[in-house]
C-alpha cells in the first residue's frame, strides 16, 4: 500500500467496566512474621552431707542441698511487609486514541493546526512513517509500519483506518476536449478561460494550490462573469423580461375572478376589490370579512419579508391550497408592513360611511393582527372553521402534512368551542 499523504489512524481501546471516569489504585500488603524462641534452663545441684560421729553414739547427719536453675529465654521476631500499589486510569470513553503518521520529517499544516494537534493528548504524531501493509481477518486488526529513514518495521494495533493520499481532479468529463496538465487539472489562462473558447473552469478542477471553499466560490464568480462577457462580446446575450400583463397589480387573483392562474397573492385585497368567490387573499381585511361570511376552511399564512422559511413555505402552501378550489380560502399575512393598497383607499372610498370603515379598517395593522392572534413568529399557519380556530402549526411542514389536516376539516364538522 503507497501511503503518499499524512494517513489518519483511529484506535478504539477497550474501557473496563468499572466508572471510566476515575483512575484505580489497587494496593497489596503482605507481611511475614517469624518468631524464633530460645529457652535455655542451666539447673545446678549441690548437695552436701555433713556427718558428725561421737562415740556416745550419736549421730548427726546434715544434708544440705543447693539448687540453682537459671533459664534464659531468647525471641527473635522479625516482620517484612511488602507493600504493592498499582493505580490503573483508564481511558474515558469518549477518548480515543488516534496516531496520526507522517511520511517526512514534519507536518505540512498550518502553525495553528500542528499546535492544535501536538497539545491534544488523545492525538500520537508518529513521523518518518509509511504503512506498508494493513492485517486483521474479517475486520481491520492493526497496520505494518515501516521507518522512512531506517527501513526499521513494527507493527501497530488499530480497529479503524483513515487516509489522506492527495487529490485526483474530476475532469474525465472534459477530458479530450479542453487542455489538461499531466496530474488532470485543467489549464486555465486570465483566471478561467480554458483552451477551448467559451469554457470555463472554476473550482478544485483547475486550483492546484489552495482548494479551499472561499477561493472555489471566488472562481466561480470569475468564471460566470467571464461567460457573461463572452456572451455579449459574441452577440449571444438574450434578455428576458415580464410582460406588463404580469406585472399589473391584480390583487392575486386571475383575470376571471376566481384566482386559479395565480399561485401567489400580489397585492391586499381592499373593500372595493375584495371578492369572497376567490380563492386566495392577501392582508387584514379579507381576513375579517371571511372570518364573518364564508363558510369555508380558512387557511392564513403568517409570514414576513426578511423569513427565509416563509420563502421555503409559501410556494408549498400554495400547491396545498390549489388542491382544494372552491373549497378552502387562503390567506396571506404579512406581520411586519402596511401595504400601500391600504393607504390609498383610505383617499378613494367615495361615501363617508365607507371612508370611515377604511380607516377603522387601517388603524389595525398586519402585525397587531398576527398578535391578537397569538403569532410569535414566521411561518405560523392557522385554521378557522366556522369562527372557530382549529389548528395552528408553526414552522415548514410537508405538504402531506397540510393536506391531511384540510382533508380532515373538510371531511367532518368543527365544533365551535363555548
Amino acid at each position: 500500500m503507497c501511503i503518499r499523504d499524512p494517513v489518519l489512524i483511529r484506535r478504539c481501546t477497550r474501557i473496563p467496566q468499572a466508572d471510566p471516569t476515575h483512575p484505580h489504585t489497587h494496593t497489596h500488603t503482605h507481611t511475614h512474621t517469624h518468631t524464633h524462641t530460645h529457652t535455655h534452663t542451666h539447673t545446678h545441684t549441690h548437695t552436701h552431707t555433713h556427718t558428725h560421729t561421737h562415740t556416745h553414739t550419736h549421730t548427726h547427719t546434715h544434708t544440705h542441698t543447693h539448687t540453682h536453675t537459671h533459664t534464659h529465654t531468647h525471641t527473635h521476631t522479625h516482620t517484612h511487609t511488602h507493600t504493592h500499589t498499582h493505580t490503573h486510569t483508564p481511558i474515558r470513553s469518549d477518548r480515543h486514541q488516534v496516531h496520526l503518521l507522517v511520511r517526512g520529517e514534519r507536518m505540512r499544516a498550518s502553525k495553528a493546526m500542528q499546535d492544535r494537534t501536538l497539545a491534544n493528548p488523545n492525538v500520537t504524531v508518529h513521523l518518518n512513517t509509511g504503512v506498508e501493509d494493513a492485517f486483521g481477518g474479517e475486520v481491520l486488526e492493526g497496520l505494518k509500519l515501516f521507518d522512512t529513514h531506517t527501513g526499521e518495521k513494527r507493527t501497530l494495533a488499530v480497529k479503524g483506518l483513515f487516509y489522506g493520499i492527495g487529490h485526483t481532479p474530476n475532469s474525465k468529463l472534459v477530458a479530450g476536449q479542453v487542455e489538461l496538465d499531466e496530474a488532470g487539472y485543467v489549464k486555465v489562462t486570465h483566471g478561467a478561460s480554458t483552451s477551448l473558447p467559451g469554457v470555463f473552469a472554476a473550482g478544485d478542477l483547475h486550483d492546484t494550490e489552495w482548494r479551499q471553499a472561499i477561493t472555489a466560490a471566488g472562481s466561480g464568480c470569475m468564471a460566470a462573469l467571464a461567460a457573461e462577457r463572452f456572451l455579449t462580446a459574441n452577440n449571444l446575450a438574450r434578455q428576458f423580461k415580464q410582460s406588463e400583463a404580469a406585472t399589473a397589480p391584480t390583487n392575486g387573483h386571475a383575470a376571471n375572478g376566481n384566482g386559479a392562474d395565480k399561485a401567489t397573492t400580489a397585492s391586499v385585497d381592499t373593500p372595493e376589490a375584495f371578492d369572497i368567490n376567490n380563492d386566495k387573499h392577501k392582508g387584514q381585511y379579507a381576513l375579517r370579512k371571511l372570518y364573518h361570511e364564508s363558510k369555508r376552511l380558512i387557511c392564513v399564512l403568517y409570514t414576513a419579508p426578511t423569513c427565509g422559511p416563509c420563502r421555503t413555505l409559501k410556494p408549498i402552501f400554495n400547491a396545498v391550497v390549489d388542491e382544494y378550489k372552491g373549497k378552502v380560502h387562503f390567506v396571506e399575512i404579512d406581520i411586519e408592513q402596511r401595504t400601500e393598497e391600504e393607504d390609498r383607499c383610505v383617499h378613494w372610498s367615495p361615501t363617508k360611511a365607507s371612508r370611515t370603515t377604511v380607516k377603522m379598517l387601517n388603524n389595525k395593522h398586519d402585525p397587531e393582527i398576527a398578535e391578537a392572534a397569538g403569532v410569535m413568529g414566521t411561518p405560523t399557519v392557522q385554521m378557522f372553521k366556522d369562527k372557530a380556530r382549529v389548528e395552528q402549526l408553526s414552522g415548514v411542514k410537508m405538504k402531506k402534512d397540510y393536506r391531511e389536516i384540510i382533508s380532515r376539516h373538510l371531511g367532518a364538522e368543527v365544533k365551535v368551542a363555548a
